[in-house]
């Protein structure tokens, strides 16, 4: 039996509260993660029970741009397909790049392995769902604007390593997505701004946007709500709109939509 969602970079600070709310509310997921003790103790300690994690949590332990291991994860044939997967920070005395990161291309790597994988198991017809890839990327790479004005020189100067990552996972996964007989089942872009470590403010503190852009990937003639130019939002407050909208609601609504949310 195939799981709700498969979880990449499950012990994340963001994706980490989607996987709780999921298992909380009775969902089966599967999760890929370098230390399975760790995350389990991590789990447990946010009030997921052993009997929880046992009956309804598959764990693969690998790396995320590990072919094998991504092929064992999604093997749990999931509808939906997470990825925070991210680097820590590497500062540098250089003025001209202060922030780097200690591995610079996981994100995008990582998000080919979730493509390469599932063509395979495509191919061999050993899923039998057609799952959304959900990659959490960042604003910046769309072809309207979506950073505050003020904000800009600090992405170009603080951030573009970490940018040029997701800009690899926004393209990997977009040209995947049209293509003629696409391993995904569609995507679902989240283009927050930057994340904090703050407090939830709750549904309605948040605003969220969203445009088509990828003509190809549209499903209705819905029109588009537009961007939602913000500053920042908590890393909870990002997971619940996740965990309300595509883990409980109909996450097919978001199919092809690049979706920023923020306060």
């Amino acid at each position: 039996m195939g799981v709700k969602a498969a979880f990449i970079g499950a012990g994340g600070a963001t994706l980490i509260h989607v996987l709780r709310w999921t298992l909380l509310a009775g969902h089966h997921a599967a999760a890929l993660v370098r230390d399975p003790l760790k995350f389990k103790k991590a789990l447990s300690s946010q009030g997921v029970s052993e009997e929880i994690l046992q009956s309804q949590l598959t764990i693969t332990k690998g790396s995320s741009r590990d072919l094998e291991a991504v092929l064992e994860l999604l093997r749990s044939d999931p509808e939906l397909i997470f990825s925070g997967i991210t680097s820590l920070p590497k500062f540098s005395y250089n003025p001209f790049r202060p922030v780097g990161m200690v591995d610079s291309t996981i994100t995008g790597d990582s998000a080919s392995a979730v493509i390469d994988a599932l063509r395979q198991l495509k191919s061999t017809n050993s899923i039998t769902n057609a799952p959304l890839f959900v990659p959490i990327s960042s604003t910046g790479h769309g072809s309207q604007r979506d950073q505050p004005l003020l904000l800009i020189p600090l992405y170009l100067w603080l951030l573009p390593v970490p940018q040029a990552d997701t800009a690899v996972l926004e393209k990997v996964t977009r040209q995947a997505a049209v293509e003629a007989d696409s391993p995904l089942g569609g995507y679902i872009m989240l283009r927050p701004p930057l994340l904090t470590h703050g407090p939830m403010k709750g549904t309605d503190s948040i605003r969220v946007g969203w445009i088509w852009e990828d003509p190809i990937c549209k499903t209705s003639d819905e029109k588009e709500v537009g961007i939602k130019v913000g500053y920042t939002i908590s890393r909870q407050d990002l997971a619940k709109w996740m965990f309300d909208e595509l883990i409980q609601g109909d996450a097919r609504r978001w199919k092809g939509k690049c979706v920023n949310i923020t306060y």
